[in-house]
């Protein structure tokens, strides 16, 4: 059986879940782990801030059975690179006429931003997935790269431009 439902209403049964699960490192208050809702999928997530505006995500999970999210087109307010460890993920971006399939499987990663358009995550696959991704605000990620001008080098001036 295939369970779909909005990135709002996983993330909602997903933080109620994480109020019963919650599980802070006694010796650091920024460091989350929380366990999935058990109807969704058996697995944990860990959440670890590293500094204002640089957050390192840690993912393992198995799915009871697929599970495809709605997400809505969202002005992301992190730069976010995915590395996928292992299991399988698609992204399906549908934007009018066209649809692309983007995967992500163990060994790859990917790159988001603002302005992603509106797509389907499928999680089909049924076998344990992990993955880490680092987030980075678009202010830190300038600060790291910026030129004396303060100015994002043109190839990566599209990560942080709003969608609005």
């Amino acid at each position: 059986m295939t369970i779909r439902l909005t990135l709002d209403e996983l993330w909602e049964r997903h933080l109620q879940k994480a109020e019963e699960n919650l599980q802070w490192d006694s010796s650091d208050k920024l460091d989350t782990t929380y366990h999935f809702d058990t109807q969704i999928a058996q697995g944990w997530q860990r959440e670890i801030f590293l500094r204002e505006g640089i957050f390192l995500k840690i993912y393992s999970a198995q799915q009871c059975d697929q599970l495809l999210i709605d997400n809505p087109e969202k002005d992301f307010q992190v730069i976010r690179c995915s590395f996928a460890l292992s299991g399988n993920e698609h992204k399906l971006i549908t934007f009018k006429p066209n649809e692309i399939t983007i995967p992500l499987t163990a060994g790859k990663y990917y790159i988001r931003s603002n302005g992603l358009l509106p797509h389907v995550t499928d999680y089909e696959d049924t076998k344990p997935r992990s993955l880490i991704a680092i987030n980075v605000s678009p202010q830190v990620l300038s600060s790291f790269v910026a030129s004396s001008e303060r100015e994002l080098p043109q190839t990566l001036q599209h990560l942080v431009k709003s969608s609005r």
